[in-house]
């Protein structure tokens, strides 16, 4: 219906006496008994990941959109149940309320509005919940840091976003008219072109669409790994399909809605109805079915088992994480591998604990400008072309105004007209803060440089003539006159005496009244300390920065030299240990029981420009899980090589080896964890590099080492959880 001048007045209705009322009764109970429980698991998941479980679900954007979801849920189906439903199937509740809607209500009002933007919000958290998915496929490295950052403003577009779709609802009438033995809420638009259905059609259809070409390009990206996930392809066949019928099934009834202006839609609410309450229930048992860790957390699994405890890696960026495999550098010290160097000539992994680092170069990181020693210590380690906010502590921008500069901070527009300073032509000259005694310290350097030159003469005279004998009576107290001496100055000492103990004086009490914006902040007074309180803060010239180069500690040879330049990201000299050392990563998530067996699946890269000879020994220490394995050896291709079939693979072990592609294959292991507090899984591997070290100059290495295969060795600890 669209808006007159008659939709002030009462609308008149009575309630629909052909129906009996012991059967729409019973359509109410049926109704109930899968409203109530769906509603509570719907809010106990969102209590789970938002409340009990934050720690575990915090970090994980997908089951944040998904708690959304749940929450969102659980209130359209507990307001259908208490409210909605009621008003419609209980006939006894209309014979005795109808009357009181006839005019507007707030309760029909509310009723209205919120379930429409209720299932607007649905349809919008499901759609950014697909794109989470595939981005979670397409880039596992960058996924969770970008889904971290934009989840906030995300979380707010889906509950300010439906506002777009009900504004209508909210300068329109709203009415209730008989449906079934009872009534429900309707409503006459104002603005006639903006139908609530319609907006909604728009977005389920947009809904669907991302449903079909998101489900499509994840499975493709799976289908095309090395080692297909034929569960997860399977989880996503029947998400995609469940979650389809239920989209294409509300969108069909709002077009209806939108295109209609029949009243008599009572079997098509029903229908409408019922195909809602199929969507809002397969949110939470999808999510259920597929997740075996929440279901555990929901269900308090970990308690109920006698079998211990189950730990799950979640999401495949965090497995990816290079942290989460540490190597032993020669020091003792356990680091990632990016995190370690590797000298040629010993032969030994260097970390930034044990290496030499020495400065190489000094610039300003605003300008990148250059700067040698010498200038930058006249300078006093700044630039003086770069200013940064007193405040703040941003870069300052240069305006200008009738051809003279003046510098302003582009984050709390502070400038340098607020200090008193006056515009410049120059913009390179801006006033600092001085020492008061600045002549003062430079006199006294002076003076005390000519006492070091008048000292220094008799010494060099004495240097070039020849060195006398001296006996060592001629070095002792003969008469003991500095024992005298040092008795004397005992004895003319004060007198120390300790104080008695005595009460605590009363501190002193702040002023009554006091602004605390006329006092510094701590930043402030460290980066102007010659400024006074009285004083005006000035431009803070920017601090210069050092690039270093790193040495190793014991024959000091270079390891990381980069190239001359500042702004340069190549690299002179360049020994990762990653281009010496086999890359070993986790290839999939992990489930550990204590005393059970489980499967972990490592991939092994060789980055180096030989190939590999790898022997894997597990190591069985305490605190590490047990690993079932014996010594494995193969060979791994170089980079060059990889198109070529490797060779040395034991037929007795191809159950361990999963995948090979390229320089790159995959292991499989089974270990048991013995108890909950294991967490690490140990390897001790040696390997040779056939012709690494062909590139070795004399000088860097003799030359009996020069084209030797010198076995190597590194120890490493996996974290499984």
């Amino acid at each position: 219906m669209v808006w007159n001048e008659y939709n002030d007045s009462d609308i008149l209705f009575s309630c629909n006496k052909s129906y009996n009322s012991n059967v729409e009764l019973n359509k109410y109970i049926l109704q109930a008994i899968y409203l109530f429980p769906m509603s509570i698991l719907n809010f106990f998941i969102f209590y789970t990941i938002m409340i009990r479980n934050r720690a575990q679900y915090s970090s994980n954007s997908f089951f944040i959109l998904y708690g959304i979801n749940c929450f969102l849920c659980g209130f359209l189906q507990l307001q259908d149940a208490i409210i909605t439903r009621p008003f419609i199937y209980v006939m006894m509740l209309c014979d005795i309320f109808h009357q009181y809607f006839y005019s507007p209500r707030f309760l029909s009002t509310f009723n209205f509005i919120t379930v429409s933007y209720g299932r607007v919000a649905v349809t919008i958290t499901h759609g950014i919940t697909v794109f989470n998915r595939l981005s979670c496929v397409y880039y596992p490295i960058t996924y969770e840091k970008n889904w971290n950052r934009a989840l906030p403003y995300l979380i707010i577009f889906i509950f300010l976003s439906p506002l777009l779709v009900v504004w209508n609802l909210f300068i329109s009438r709203i009415y209730v008219s008989p449906v079934f033995g009872g009534f429900s809420p309707n409503y006459m638009r104002r603005v006639s072109w903006a139908g609530v259905s319609l907006f909604q059609t728009i977005l389920l259809l947009i809904s669907i669409a991302i449903d079909i070409v998101g489900t499509i390009g994840t499975i493709i990206k799976l289908s095309l790994m090395s080692v297909r996930m034929k569960k997860s392809e399977r989880a996503l066949y029947v998400t995609s399909i469940v979650t389809s019928i239920g989209f294409c099934c509300a969108a069909m009834f709002q077009y209806y809605f939108a295109t209609s202006h029949t009243l008599d839609t009572s079997s098509l609410y029903a229908l409408n109805f019922i195909c809602y309450d199929y969507i809002f229930a397969s949110t939470p048992l999808i999510l259920l079915y597929n997740s075996r860790e929440l279901r555990s957390h929901v269900f308090r699994l970990r308690k109920l088992s006698s079998n211990g405890t189950v730990f799950t890696v979640r999401t495949m960026s965090a497995i990816l994480q290079y942290d989460r495999v540490t190597y032993k550098c020669n020091c003792g010290i356990w680091k990632p591998l990016p995190s370690l160097y590797f000298c040629r000539n010993c032969f030994k992994f260097k970390c930034d604990e044990c290496g030499m680092k020495e400065i190489d170069l000094l610039f300003c990181p605003r300008c990148l400008e250059v700067s040698s020693v010498p200038d930058s210590r006249m300078k006093k380690n700044r630039c003086f072309n770069c200013n940064d906010c007193p405040l703040c502590e941003n870069v300052l921008s240069a305006r200008t105004c009738d051809e003279k500069f003046y510098l302003i901070c582009q984050y709390c527009q502070w400038s340098t007209r607020e200090a008193g300073v006056e515009d410049r032509e120059n913009i390179k000259k801006w006033p600092i803060h001085e020492n008061p005694r600045s002549d003062f310290f430079h006199e006294v350097v002076s003076y005390m440089k000519r006492l070091e030159v008048i000292e220094n003469a008799p010494k060099e005279l004495k240097s070039r003539k020849a060195s006398k004998t001296w006996s060592a009576l001629h070095l002792k107290d003969k008469f003991g006159l500095q024992k005298m001496v040092e008795k004397r100055r005992k004895m003319l000492a004060p007198e120390t005496k300790p104080m008695d103990p005595h009460a605590p004086e009363d501190p002193p009490t702040l002023e009554d009244e006091f602004n605390p914006l006329d006092f510094r902040s701590l930043d402030e007074l460290i980066s102007q300390p010659l400024a006074n309180q009285s004083d005006a803060l000035l431009p803070a010239r920017v601090a210069l920065q050092a690039r270093t180069l790193v040495r190793c500690d014991e024959c000091e040879r270079t390891l990381i030299k980069r190239d001359f330049g500042a702004s340069s990201y190549k690299f002179k000299i360049s020994t990762f240990a990653r281009e010496f050392a086999p890359d070993v990563r986790l290839s999939r998530p992990v489930e550990l029981s204590p005393g059970k067996q489980s499967h972990v699946l490592l991939s092994i890269t060789n980055h180096s420009i030989s190939p590999l000879n790898l022997t894997i020994i597990p190591l069985s220490e305490e605190g590490l899980i047990k690993c079932e394995m014996k010594p494995l050896e193969l060979t791994l291709p170089s980079t060059k090589d990889a198109n070529t079939p490797p060779k040395g693979v034991p037929a007795e072990r191809s159950d361990i080896i999963v995948f090979r592609q390229h320089n790159r294959v995959g292991l499989q292991f089974e270990v048991v964890p013995a108890n909950e507090s294991d967490r690490f899984l140990g390897f001790h591997i040696k390997y040779t590099q056939n012709g690494a070290f062909e590139q070795q100059t004399l000088s860097d290495a003799d030359s009996s080492q020069k084209h030797a295969d010198k076995p190597l060795e590194v120890f490493l600890k996996i974290a499984l959880i």
